[in-house]
């Protein structure tokens, strides 16, 4: 499913756009002196991350259904956790089959962020990225014409989280804005019917949990393309070490 969707979007002429491609979503670092917390969920212990990640899309890109996307991020980062200025890079991948091996949602993405703690707790968050989310569908009928969609999207953010400590377990509240460029194209077989570029404001909002080498987290994203009624909850859960 995915490298066929992906020679779609390579040629652009092909009959449905490609399912593989780079998504940002809305990350932002922030730190302390022994950890690293991502502001939009993605929190370290040690200087890598892996977990499983849930969340909804659009199912066709431009519509109020949902559809769930199950995908993985994985972070690394860089320099001593002792460090004043924390960075790092995050990787996401995500895919959903529809109908059958032509149809789909995959969104992917990376993300380069660094932070600063202010002050006990408190940390702030600069992040860039570039990626993606593209949509493949067949034909309602044999012998018609596949329609694609593909969003691409190079957003700057801030974001702020706080630490707090319950027993052996680290609880960081987070906020992050975003101002994303994007550029949008839907496709009918092998024409390009629609074409939407612009700037968007967009936030996200959620909660992270750290205990020993297991991180979870839960957040909720708005005023982003792609998704049903422009706003959408995501969920992680793995491990850092």
């Amino acid at each position: 499913m995915t490298q066929a969707m992906t020679n779609r979007i390579a040629a652009r002429n092909h009959s449905s756009i490609a399912k593989a491609a780079l998504m940002i979503t809305m990350l932002a670092m922030t730190s302390t002196a022994t950890h690293a917390q991502q502001a939009s969920g993605v929190p370290f212990i040690g200087s890598n991350h892996l977990s499983f990640s849930v969340t909804e899309l659009s199912r066709d890109g431009i519509g109020t259904q949902r559809a769930t996307v199950f995908g993985a991020v994985y972070g690394h980062r860089f320099g001593a956790r002792t460090a004043p200025v924390q960075s790092s890079m995050i990787l996401r991948v995500g895919a959903r089959p529809l109908d059958g091996l032509e149809d789909g949602i995959l969104d992917a993405g990376v993300t380069l962020a660094a932070s600063r703690s202010l002050v006990a707790g408190l940390t702030v968050t600069g992040a860039a990225g570039v990626g993606a989310m593209a949509w493949g569908q067949r034909a309602p009928e044999p012998g018609g014409p596949e329609t694609g969609r593909l969003i691409v999207r190079a957003p700057v953010s801030a974001g702020a989280a706080y630490d707090i400590s319950v027993g052996g377990a680290t609880i960081a509240p987070f906020v992050t804005l975003a101002m994303a460029y994007s550029s949008e194209r839907g496709y009918v077989g092998d024409q390009r019917v629609m074409t939407d570029n612009g700037w968007r404001l967009g936030n996200a909002a959620g909660v992270s949990v750290r205990f020993r080498e297991t991180v979870l987290s839960v957040s909720g994203i708005s005023r982003e393309r792609g998704l049903p009624n422009g706003s959408r909850v995501a969920f992680t859960a793995g491990m850092s070490w």
